[in-house]
């Protein structure tokens, strides 16, 4: 398996040598335009080069839902999240402000990654992959990628509302800003679902990053229609000598 030439942010997980999880920023080390903005007209460039890294992409059709799927063996794309027990099959969901989640149980037997936009959160996009780990949560490791950060995510009073009366627990994730508006924290929003859920905070880690801001990344609440997407990729490995 060649090196890749992307740039990328992931989790550090060196007790799982064998796990390979990141985000593909929106270039790659050679300054050359990443993009997978829509599954019917990809960046044919960017595609081969992480099809060439990667194997065969089981691509989603992403619908801001809670619908999670088992690779390989299902022939169904229409979903938000997926995750598998198998080496050499990887998890992709694409995102630009929507939080890409990671999630790995402790001793790197199942992988699975999600597309985590307020919609999908609002759902519960997030419990329904918790289920598939439901007896290893104590162990169970979560990477939250790059998404739009607070400072530049100003949502409705009804917005907050809606997240408040879903959970209580949810308040501190908003800051009120002018004519009633607020700064929505989405991070904060994933992380304080996981802990409600049972995943431990040490092993809860990511979530600094704002997406409208950084040119690296792309961004649709900054970019509009022009905006591209980024990729984030989860997988396990057979052989455990693979070197990044």
């Amino acid at each position: 398996m060649q090196k890749h030439p992307f740039k990328t942010l992931g989790p550090d997980w060196k007790h799982l040598p064998h796990v390979h999880a990141f985000t593909i920023l929106a270039e790659d080390i050679h300054g050359e335009r990443i993009d997978f903005k829509d599954q019917a007209v990809f960046n044919t460039s960017s595609r081969q080069k992480l099809e060439a890294f990667v194997g065969d992409v089981h691509w989603l059709n992403q619908v801001h839902e809670a619908t999670i799927l088992e690779l390989p063996d299902t022939e169904e794309n229409k979903a938000d999240g997926v995750f598998t027990s198998k080496t050499e099959v990887a998890c992709v969901v694409r995102t630009a402000d929507c939080l890409p989640l990671v999630f790995c149980d402790g001793k790197g037997t199942k992988v699975g990654v999600v597309h985590a936009g307020w919609r999908s959160i609002y759902a519960d996009i997030i419990p329904e992959m918790l289920k598939e780990y439901r007896t290893k949560l104590t162990s169970l490791r979560v990477w939250i990628g790059p998404g739009i950060g607070q400072q530049n995510y100003e949502v409705g009073a009804d917005f907050q509302a809606r997240f408040v009366n879903k959970n209580k627990l949810f308040a501190p994730a908003f800051q009120v800003g002018k004519a009633d508006k607020y700064y929505a924290n989405l991070p904060l929003i994933a992380k304080l679902q996981l802990l409600e859920e049972g995943v431990i905070l040490e092993n809860i880690s990511g979530g600094g990053w704002d997406t409208f801001s950084d040119p690296l990344m792309h961004s649709a609440r900054r970019d509009g229609v022009n905006s591209g997407r980024m990729v984030t990729v989860a997988w396990m490995e057979k052989d455990k000598r693979f070197l990044r």
